[in-house]
């Protein structure tokens, strides 16, 4: 079990947000995220190089699923 007694919706300064926090209105819970990460490198010209990928995230505590393509190129 986490522990949410000192992130607590009431705690929260709404003027001065911290972006990494969560806050909840509950005092325990159970939270898992699971991910996979995949990607390929492509060797367009002996100067450049193109790199796709893709990861996906599901987060049990609100059953959401995330996907994330990049596309990254090295001249």
């Amino acid at each position: 079990d986490l522990d949410f007694s000192s992130s607590q919706v009431s705690d929260v300064d709404w003027y001065n947000p911290d972006y990494y926090g969560r806050a909840y209105n509950i005092q325990s819970a159970n939270d898992y995220i699971a991910n996979a990460f995949i990607q390929s490198q492509i060797q367009m010209t002996e100067a450049l190089s193109i790199t796709l990928g893709a990861k996906v995230e599901h987060f049990t505590q609100n059953e959401s699923t995330e996907l994330s393509p990049q596309l990254r190129g090295l001249y």
